[in-house]
């Protein structure tokens, strides 16, 4: 191969999985040390690009796990980059809901890595969020004026907390995304899930619609593994469950207050000891450590505020009605347990660390927007569980199957 002089075409590695980013640092470096690559990213501006995937990592370990992993890779990738003489634009693959890492883009700007941050992002702006944001021009601007400033703000303004404070919070937030990704997997990734999965949500029937760019899985398979993380996280919407944006957060938070691992399959991220040890004892002064972190860090504050909203948007008695689509009554009963439970714990947890009375407590605003919208909303939810209880139990040659499908 020849020298590379002139380029018109950016190489932008996309790591979407956890294992992927949690390797992206070291991917990035053997690209940027092979000679010839580094004479296409000198050709660009010696600019490299890594797009940062929020909707896989999700799907595969969870919210917290997720969060965490994203975050660590960012601020690594920049390290890297730093050393090798090259600059970093992140390039964050958002979606519109909060497992799909959304949530207020002014927030999750300014809660990047100090000094990740660079003058210069790229993000994602997904179909079910344009309406929201740019669907009035005035709307649209002030959109945008909050993107800018959040990017001038995280390159310019934020100070970072002190290294021994950085180092603990890092270890406690790892810890916690550790154990998440195990309690979240151990429930997921199993038969019983799958079966669980395909009877309490509609995924099955709205597969067959033509209101997708691509199919739902990857292969045509029933196996969650293979499905996509966008019909993962629709389906879950439908139910009013939202189980991926929250599932494994409560019992992982309490596990780590009381030092309650949930065992030796432990996930990405967790800390080496020394970071480890500098973690105060279990009990009162964890709680007391969160609260901390809540209050100080812009990252944790914004990754508990996106999942204290979205908490208050499910409704576990709506809910209940897709999980009696499940046949199996002790399948049924025994998921159903598991999912209310967890939902509980998460919530306790959200307002220990908050220190408020209720979800959305210094919001009044957006729960009067939410108290108006659910008498809407709820109906078409119970009608749909009604719809789909009488489609699955026709027969497969009852001509009016095709029309239950449609409505």
């Amino acid at each position: 191969f020849g020298a590379v002089r002139n380029s018109h075409v950016d190489i932008v590695p996309l790591v979407e999985t956890i294992p992927a980013l949690r390797e992206s640092p070291r991917i990035v470096r053997r690209l940027l040390e092979h000679p010839l690559y580094a004479q296409q990213v000198a050709a660009r501006g010696g600019v490299q690009e890594v797009m940062l995937g929020y909707s896989d990592s999700a799907k595969d370990g969870g919210y917290l796990a997720s969060q965490w992993s994203l975050y660590a890779a960012h601020g690594e990738l920049a390290q890297t980059c730093d050393e090798l003489g090259v600059r970093l634009r992140p390039f964050h693959g958002r979606g519109g809901s909060v497992s799909r890492g959304g949530g207020p883009t002014h927030e999750a700007l300014l809660a990047q890595p100090p000094g990740a941050v660079r003058g210069r992002v790229k993000l994602t702006e997904q179909g079910e969020v344009l309406h929201y944001r740019y669907s009035r021009p005035e709307v649209a601007a002030h959109h945008l004026e909050l993107v800018a400033a959040a990017v001038w703000e995280a390159a310019a303004l934020q100070e970072p907390p002190s290294a021994q404070q950085e180092r603990v919070w890092e270890a406690a937030m790892a810890e916690i995304a550790a154990d998440s990704y195990a309690r979240y997997t151990a429930f997921v990734r199993t038969p019983e899930f799958e079966e669980l999965f395909w009877s309490i949500t509609p995924i099955a029937e709205l597969s067959q619609l033509n209101i997708g760019s691509r199919p739902a899985s990857r292969s045509g398979s029933r196996r969650i593994a293979d499905l996509r993380a966008i019909p993962w996280v629709f389906a879950w919407t439908q139910t009013r469950i939202t189980l991926p944006a929250w599932y494994a957060v409560g019992s992982s938070i309490e596990g780590f207050v009381h030092g309650e691992p949930a065992g030796s399959e432990r996930g990405p991220g967790a800390p080496p000891s020394a970071a480890a040890a500098a973690l105060p004892e279990p009990g009162e002064a964890r709680w007391a450590l969160l609260q901390t972190m809540y209050r100080d860090w812009p990252f944790f504050r914004s990754a508990i505020s996106n999942l204290e909203m979205v908490l208050a948007k499910t409704d576990l008695e709506v809910g209940s009605r897709y999980c009696a689509l499940v046949d199996d009554p002790q399948l049924r009963e025994r998921m159903w347990d598991a999912i209310t439970g967890e939902y509980e714990r998460t919530v306790a947890a959200v307002l220990q660390i908050t220190g408020k009375r209720w979800l959305l407590g210094d919001q009044p605003q957006l729960r009067e927007t939410l108290r108006l919208r659910d008498p809407y909303i709820d109906p078409l939810s119970v009608l749909q569980a009604g719809l789909l209880r009488r489609h699955r139990d026709m027969d497969a040659n009852d001509p009016a199957r095709a029309d239950l499908l449609e409505a």
